[in-house]
């Protein structure tokens, strides 16, 4: 890749300008320097660089949206947001009665997060070059490209336009029937059904906005850059989180933790949305519990609370469990008569960032929204759609009315049936989580299934998800995170806490019960990142420092043995993820290779597999390189009449016409096309082995070994 231009640099250096003055003037309006108690410059820091980026994040996909996406013009929006934050701070100074508290210093503890996140930078930003297309990391890492080119979200090709229908067959593949669309350009990346030349990218796109926004100052390189960051903010976003509830030790000790663990290092450097989701979602637990504790400025928590919770289901499309838990939080308080400003706030921020998100998935991502949800739509939406809103209104009022009753009880016996309940929920967590590890892998037979998208048979290995939980956290974290819980429901009581334990519990059951994925690893882990992982982090983290509380010396050492214990098991399994970078050197690889090519040249890939390399490669060249890229998908392509015409017109237009095709492919004797060799598109690099059955602990070699081909005048 060309190194970026100084001008592009200097956009880089304008638009951070502009997230510390948003992220600043913004923090400024909420009155967050009044909060009581008291913010440390750490925290503050914190709080201004989160807010700036995820506003930028926010703006970012509208402005994509729209089609007006630049770096110009998301970096002059924050400045003109900032501005207005800090006009509103001024104007509020100018009535206050009393002086703001202040910002304090920043603990020893405090000051030791910045030591982890630099440890953990060294591991983090050696980002895994996956620009790939055919996995859902390279679907977001080409979106982000496109973004940046072109400042639209949706694509509009020209080619695909002027395409004939006749040829969608031979070189779209066909989705299953109850599929939106009827078909695909490459994997993640849908034919419109009613717009000619319109593709639809798949997924929801902050994290693709979020690799556009690096890719516009930087490159590819830069883009890549994007997905290390939210692991490292989400690190910060554990540990405030953790102390706001638990204390500076639990809190460092949750970060150390989760840093070192295997999944954590992996997708930090993987370019899907994980940890973009884990950090999002800890920001806005970590404002919601300033918020929950009745914290001053209590609108400005519950604002940050609501768009930061929101923002998860504008980047992934699976929170489902979140949403559950917030709304049933929002009957909760709302029946126990504690409804206040602040959670108005939150509510006003969350309802608007929902809205939005609906509005995203009708408007530009509907065909996976309807992929992802057809079977429950179909459900809800059929023709029993009055049953099921009218057992909706009577349940919702049931449990309100329930609640309220509930309320009117004596203190003593409201706390009598507290008691056997968090008793009778420890007793259920321990023996659900003895059979998930000791019995299930053993009474459960594994599985088959086949898989349309690649046409391959996949083993479901769910009865071993606990047991494979363990290989990235240790048998030992497991241990700690068990205790740990099991102490947190039986001594802590605020809602915070509660909404936490509902969250990580909800989303270990569900994904230890099914994993909702394809189980190779360790790929497979992915899903635990966003929730799972760090809860258990703050799980044993905090079984850890309650029992060094106890009055025994051994108890002191046997935590610290533990902790060692714990911490050394991870950095031994790491010890291979924590240094691979996958597909490194692709990047410059095809970067190489699009030097060879024209500009404008058309690339036709002769790939007839399901899942294959014109999916693979075809997709960058695309996406990131820009070419008019066709797979040629059936035999019968070939020798088409459309293919010729098409050909002659691309040649008519002054755009040389490549085919290319595996190396040991003899397209010579096929009169179809005149082909002149043009030499060979190859190079080999390194990925960690992909396994089914064990925990991955080899890297193995992956070589690309493809022809080049020039199609000669047609006439």
């Amino acid at each position: 890749m060309p190194l970026p231009s100084s001008l592009n640099l200097s956009l880089g250096g304008a638009f951070v300008l502009a997230l510390v003055v948003c992220g600043s003037g913004c923090a400024l309006g909420l009155k967050l320097h009044r909060a009581q108690p008291s913010f440390d410059w750490l925290e503050f820091g914190f709080v201004v660089i989160v807010l700036g980026l995820t506003l930028a994040l926010w703006l970012g996909l509208i402005l994509a949206s729209i089609g007006l996406f630049s770096l110009i013009t998301l970096s002059a929006v924050l400045i003109v947001l900032g501005i207005g934050g800090w006009l509103i701070a001024r104007s509020s100074l100018r009535r206050a009665t009393n002086p703001a508290p202040g910002i304090i210093r920043s603990t020893r503890l405090d000051v030791a997060l910045i030591g982890v996140l630099i440890i953990g930078s060294v591991f983090y930003l050696r980002p895994h070059e996956f620009i790939f297309g055919g996995a859902d990391a390279g679907v977001y890492v080409n979106m982000g490209a496109h973004i940046a080119r072109t400042g639209s979200l949706l694509v509009h090709d020209d080619e695909v336009a002027r395409l004939d229908p006749a040829a969608y067959p031979d070189v779209f593949r066909e989705q299953p029937k109850d599929f939106l669309t009827r078909y695909y350009q490459f994997p993640g990346f849908y034919v419109s059904d009613s717009q000619a030349g319109v593709i639809i990218p798949q997924f929801f796109a902050p994290q693709a906005v979020a690799i556009a926004i690096f890719t516009s100052f930087g490159g590819v390189p830069a883009g890549l850059m994007a997905t290390p960051l939210w692991g490292l903010l989400g690190l910060a976003a554990i540990y405030f989180f953790t102390r706001s509830l638990f204390g500076r030790r639990a809190a460092l000790l949750a970060a150390i933790m989760l840093a070192a663990n295997p999944t954590q290092i992996w997708f930090a450097r993987y370019p899907t949305a994980e940890v973009l989701t884990q950090a999002s979602l800890f920001f806005g637990l970590y404002a919601l519990s300033r918020l929950l504790k009745q914290y001053a400025p209590s609108i400005g928590w519950g604002l940050l609370a609501g768009f930061w919770i929101g923002l998860i289901f504008l980047v992934r499309i699976d929170m489902i469990l979140v949403a559950v838990v917030m709304l049933a939080a929002v009957v909760a308080w709302i029946a126990a008569r504690q409804w206040h400003a602040g959670l108005t706030a939150l509510a006003i921020a969350l309802g608007v960032m929902s809205a939005y998100m609906v509005m995203h998935a009708l408007a530009f991502a509907w065909p996976y929204t309807w992929n992802t949800y057809s079977a429950v739509f179909r459900v809800l939406f059929g023709s029993r759609w009055p049953v099921w809103i009218v057992l909706g209104v009577i349940g919702l009022i049931g449990i309100i009315v329930g609640l309220r009753r509930a309320n009117r009880l004596s203190v003593e016996r409201r706390s009598l049936i507290a008691r056997w309940l968090r008793i009778s929920l420890i007793v259920i967590v321990i023996a659900a989580a003895g059979y998930a590890y000791f019995i299930r892998p053993y009474r459960e037979a594994p599985t088959t299934t086949t898989n349309w998208y690649d046409a391959q048979s996949v083993i479901a290995t769910n009865y071993e998800n606990l047991v494979r939980i363990g290989w990235y956290i240790t048998p030992i974290g497991l241990g700690l995170a068990l205790i740990g819980l099991c102490l947190m429901l039986w001594r802590e009581r605020s809602g915070a806490v509660n909404l936490f334990v509902a969250i990580g519990l909800l989303s270990t059951i569900v994904y230890v019960i099914n994993i909702l994925n394809n189980p190779h690893q360790i790929y497979a882990s992915r899903r635990y990142v966003p929730v799972v992982m760090p809860a258990l982090s703050v799980w044993g983290a905090y079984g850890l420092v309650v029992i060094s509380r106890a009055r025994r010396r051994l108890m002191s050492a046997v935590v610290v043995i533990a902790a060692i214990a714990w911490l050394g098991g991870m950095i031994v399994q790491a010890r291979l993820i924590g240094v691979q970078v996958d597909d490194a050197g692709t990047v410059s690889a095809f970067a190489e290779f699009d030097r060879r090519l024209e500009s404008d040249a058309v690339v036709l890939m002769n790939d007839q597999s399901v899942v294959g390399f014109g999916d693979i490669v075809g997709t960058p060249l695309r996406y990131i390189f820009n070419h008019p890229v066709f797979v040629l998908r059936t035999n019968d392509a070939w020798s088409s009449d459309w293919l010729k015409i098409a050909v002659r017109d691309w040649q008519q237009r002054g755009k040389q016409v490549y085919v290319i095709s595996n190396a040991a492919t003899d397209l010579t004797s096929n009169a179809a096309l005149p082909l002149e060799p043009r030499g060979q598109f190859a190079f080999e690099t390194t990925v960690l082995e992909p396994t089914y059955t064990q925990f991955p602990d080899r890297v193995v070699p992956v070589r690309y070994d493809l022809k080049v081909d020039a199609v000669a005048k047609v006439k």
